[in-house]
C-alpha cells in the first residue's frame, strides 16, 4: 500500500510542477504614436459602427502561442473603449478559410493614456488597451489582426505617426497602403523557474518507475 502512496504522490507532484507561462512580445510594432499634433495627421482608421481595420504581422518562429494584443487607440477624451470584435486569419477581415481565431465582444483593460489630440481634431486621447487572445498555437508566417464593433467611436492609431513594418487597409481604404497601425502580439513562454520544478517532478517519477521495474 506505501508503495502505491509514493507513487500517486509522485504523480500529483509532476502535476503541481507544470511549466507556468510568462509573456514575451515576439511581433512589436509600436504600443502607441508619440505624434499627438492631430487624429488625421496620424491617419488613424476606424474601428467601430461599420468601419474595421485589418493589419499584418509575422510569427517568426513556428509553435508560437498567442495570448495577448496590446493596441493603441483613439476615442473621446474621457471615453475608454470597453469592448471590440478582431479576428486573426491568413486573408484580410477573416474571409475565406483562413481564419485562426475570432472573438466577439472581447473586453479591453486600459493601460494608460499615451497622449491628446489637437488642432481640427481636438477632443481626442490616444489609449493603449491590452486583450487576451485564446492561446492558440501559430505556425510561422504572416497573418492578419482584424478589429471592428468597438463599443465606443474609435481609431486604430497609425504607428507613430508614419510608416511601421506592416501594411494595413480599413473599410475606408481597401486596398493594401503603406500605412501600418500600433499593435504588438505576445506569447507565452515557459518561466525558467516552473521548468526547472517541472524536471525535477520528472525525475522523481522516472525513478519511483525504476524502483517498481527493478522490485
Amino acid at each position: 500500500m506505501s508503495r502505491h502512496i509514493v507513487f500517486v504522490t509522485l504523480i500529483i507532484c509532476l502535476f503541481m510542477a507544470t511549466p507556468g507561462f510568462a509573456g514575451v512580445i515576439i511581433y512589436n510594432n509600436g504600443a502607441g504614436s508619440t505624434n499627438t499634433t492631430s487624429l488625421n495627421d496620424l491617419f488613424a482608421f476606424p474601428i467601430s459602427g461599420a468601419g474595421w481595420t485589418s493589419d499584418t504581422f509575422t510569427v517568426a518562429s513556428g509553435g508560437a502561442i498567442l495570448i495577448d494584443v496590446d493596441v493603441a487607440i483613439w476615442a473621446a477624451t474621457g471615453t475608454l473603449v470597453s469592448s471590440l470584435n478582431y479576428c486573426i486569419s491568413t486573408a484580410v477581415t477573416c474571409s475565406g478559410s483562413g481564419s485562426q481565431e475570432i472573438g466577439a465582444g472581447t473586453s479591453l483593460v486600459a493601460d494608460g493614456s499615451l497622449g491628446v489630440s489637437s488642432g481640427a481634431t481636438a477632443g481626442y486621447t490616444l489609449e493603449e488597451y491590452t486583450f487576451a487572445l485564446k492561446g492558440n498555437a501559430y505556425t510561422a508566417g504572416t497573418y492578419y489582426l482584424t478589429l471592428s464593433g468597438a463599443s465606443a467611436t474609435s481609431y486604430w492609431d497609425e504607428y507613430g505617426g508614419s510608416t511601421g513594418t506592416s501594411s494595413a487597409q480599413s473599410s475606408v481604404v481597401e486596398t493594401p497602403t503603406n500605412q501600418s497601425e500600433s499593435f504588438d502580439i505576445v506569447a507565452a513562454t515557459p518561466e525558467p523557474g516552473s521548468i526547472a520544478l517541472f524536471g525535477s517532478g520528472l525525475m522523481l517519477l522516472l525513478a519511483g518507475f525504476s524502483r517498481r521495474a527493478r522490485r
